[in-house]
């Protein structure tokens, strides 16, 4: 049987929201004054003043504090929805009372002989009782002894889950006596009381949520309000200001609105539990039985990231303005700021995108403002384009080119955003749209923007070096990796590969670190046309024995040859390579599941190395701590294998961030040697 998921709580309990209950751009708070709030937590008042939270689908499940009488429940999802959705990290349940799952003094979980107890907490006080006298400490089992004075056992007493650590330290710290309990779709695991809260948080490279989230009974965004102009003159893209505004921004994007992620089973089969008893919910009746109880019912999310996963325009290589164009009618059409709305995601209803409604989608066209490349890739990764079920290829990575009719503008691409019938009027489903455009070093690409780092390296801006590094390896672990579904390009046109939407993360065992990007999605280029869809990316792990990651590796691409060379051997500059590469005749497209390991890119460094370098990067002063830096290329050269007939590219490593400029209300990018060679083999 597939994933089941379920909604959040009981549908029938859930009183309609207002405005200021409900996801998305919120009032300035009284207390803080200047500042743009940005409103996370999801909230309803209940009919009752009470009901049940359900896992919405299997996990894992930890509990902490938000307030005198009520909890937090994270919920770390083990299953993904059966259709194109963001990567979810959390769902976390708000205003959960405590004597729904704990006794009168709070040190302990009910009483497996308490009738309304729910069953997975009357399974933890059964097995608790087999181990102990009584009751007494096993709140630890719903991990609330994981507070902030909780301790490791190192020579310094390490604190390990103070506010400013991450939360998914709860689910990977070592603890000694206690598990942290799995739980099944569907199981009720609390009651909310009072109102129901709760958030989703996606994953996404650098903005790994704090501990400070799950300890709040809500939560906002807050980020200090910026002039309309600057003193008289519009905004520009490197003026300081503007940049670390927009750039604080981008947190907005580790969030999703819970009516967008349930508004998304229109495609797929979503259930609800009420009163005990487990029911389908058919996609026709998501928007009468449950969307229309969300204050954002009738809003389309639109997304749009550019080649690093940032919202589109955020380093000026765009203009802001984005054109729909009615599907039938090229007449029709409507221009929309990006950045009307304050925040870097697009709040659409169906009054602002021309075009009409065929059955349970409204269709339209998309025009993006002509940025650096004369031919971009664009991927439509989520939502919809012609149907509510899979896309094809053609439409979902569509060809573009600049329109020399029009030459502001692209040529305009398919879309389409889920929508129905309410009364008499259309209106908008709501839903989550990801559209990527991408900037490809090898379809002529003019120089680059003030605050782009694109080269013509298909390295360059690939991997985030501040961002890309593993927490604290409490446990000893000799391999660990994190991967993150970024969706970043990589582009091998111009080395005989394939071009791609990326998934990148970074993989330490015992001696290295290594930098990874392998493909999601590929793309259309001059070498390599034909090519569909890959599989779901690889989940974050761990494993306790000291592996070599390429080993590990290679077990997963058995039908890969995988070998290690020396280049230069006997000189000083002698280095090890890994050399890929397919068996002759072989299917490219069907390999693996996740791709063939000779599309995958890797950059190998010394553990020792690779610490040396992070420190490096910390400690320059030109580089803002508080943005991006990259890794890029400069100086590559051809060279000849001294041992072999093949032929290499020899390219310098660098870290390129943002600094502030020779006028002190300007940034500008800024290149840090870092010493380090990459040796890129080519059509072998």
């Amino acid at each position: 049987m597939g994933s089941r998921f379920y909604l959040f709580t009981e549908p029938e309990k859930l009183d309609t929201q207002v405005a200021a209950q409900a996801f998305g751009p919120a009032a300035p708070d009284p207390l803080t004054p200047g500042n743009d709030r940005y409103r996370i937590t999801d909230t309803h008042p209940l009919t009752g003043g009470s009901a049940d939270a359900v896992a919405v689908c299997d996990g894992i499940l930890c509990a902490q504090k938000d307030g005198p009488n009520t909890l937090s429940l994270i919920l770390k999802p083990s299953q993904a929805p059966p259709f194109e959705s963001p990567v979810v990290s959390y769902f976390i349940y708000k205003g959960i009372d405590v004597g729904s799952l704990l006794n009168s003094s709070g040190d302990a979980v009910l009483d497996d002989s308490v009738t309304d107890a729910p069953d997975f907490i009357k399974k933890i006080a059964t097995e608790w009782k087999k181990q102990n006298p009584d009751l007494s400490g096993s709140r630890a089992a719903l991990g609330l002894d994981r507070d902030a004075n909780l301790s490791h056992d190192d020579v310094n007493q390490t604190k390990v889950f103070t506010d400013a650590d991450p939360i998914d330290r709860l689910f990977t710290y070592p603890h000694k006596t206690v598990q942290l309990p799995t739980i099944a779709a569907g199981d009720v695991i609390g009651s909310f009381m009072g109102s129901a809260g709760f958030e989703i948080v996606l994953q996404r490279l650098g903005y790994a949520p704090k501990l400070a989230l799950a300890r709040q009974a809500e939560n906002h965004i807050s980020v200090p309000s910026l002039a309309a102009d600057n003193g008289g003159t519009p905004w520009q893209a490197d003026d300081a200001a503007f940049f670390a505004h927009w750039h604080a921004k981008e947190q907005v994007l580790a969030y999703m609105d819970p009516c967008a992620f349930f508004g998304a089973f229109v495609q797929a089969a979503l259930y609800k539990t009420s009163a005990g008893n487990a029911d389908k919910i058919k996609g026709s009746d998501i928007y009468q039985d449950v969307l229309k109880r969300f204050f954002n019912c009738n809003i389309a999310y639109l997304d749009i990231r550019n080649n690093y996963s940032y919202s589109y325009n955020l380093f000026g290589l765009y203009d802001d303005t984005i054109r729909f164009v009615s599907h039938s009618d090229a007449n029709q059409t409507n221009d929309k700021n990006f950045r009307s709305g304050s925040w870097p995601i697009l709040r659409l209803s169906v009054a602002d995108v021309p075009g009409s409604r065929k059955k349970s989608l409204h269709r339209t066209k998309l025009r993006l403002p002509v940025g650096l490349s004369t031919a971009p890739a664009v991927l439509v990764s989520k939502g919809y384009v012609a149907t509510l079920g899979p896309e094809q290829p053609k439409y979902r990575a569509p060809t573009i080119a600049a329109d020399s009719t029009d030459p502001a503008f692209y040529q305009p691409i398919r879309l389409a955003f889920a929508a129905t019938q309410d009364g008499a009027q259309d209106v908008f489903s709501c839903s989550y749209t990801r559209v990527n455009i991408y900037e490809k070093p090898h379809a002529s690409q003019p120089a680059a923007g003030t605050l782009d780092v694109a080269g013509g390296n298909y390295l360059d801006g690939l991997f985030r070096l501040r961002d890309l590094r593993l927490d604290t390896n409490f446990a000893g672990n000799g391999l660990r990796f994190d991967i993150y579904p970024e969706e970043v390009l990589v582009d091998l046109d111009g080395h005989y590969g394939p071009t791609y939407s990326a998934a990148v993360g970074i993989i330490e065992d015992t001696n290295y670190a290594v930098l990874l990007a392998f493909p999601c999605y590929f793309l259309p280029n001059s070498s390599d046309t034909g090519r569909l869809q890959t599989a779901a990316s690889w989940a974050n792990g761990s494993a306790p024995a000291p592996t070599d990651f390429t080993l590990w590796l290679k077990s997963k691409f058995p039908s890969t040859d995988l070998t290690k060379a020396t280049t230069n051997s006997g000189t000083p500059n002698a280095l090890d390579v890994l050399i890929a590469r397919a068996p002759q005749g072989a299917d490219r497209a069907k390999l693996s599941g996740v791709g063939q390991l000779n599309d995958y890119c890797m950059i190998v460094i010394a553990k020792a190395d690779h610490i040396s370098l992070l420190s490096a990067i910390e400690a320059d002063n030109h580089l803002n701590p508080s943005s991006p830096v990259f890794l890029t290329t400069s100086g590559t050269a051809t060279r000849q294998d001294t041992t072999s007939s093949f032929t290499y590219t020899d390219s310098t490593l660098q870290a390129t961030g943002y600094q502030q400029g020779s006028s002190a209300s300007k940034i500008s990018t800024f290149d840090k040697a870092l010493n380090k060679q990459a040796l890129q083999y080519a059509d072998i």
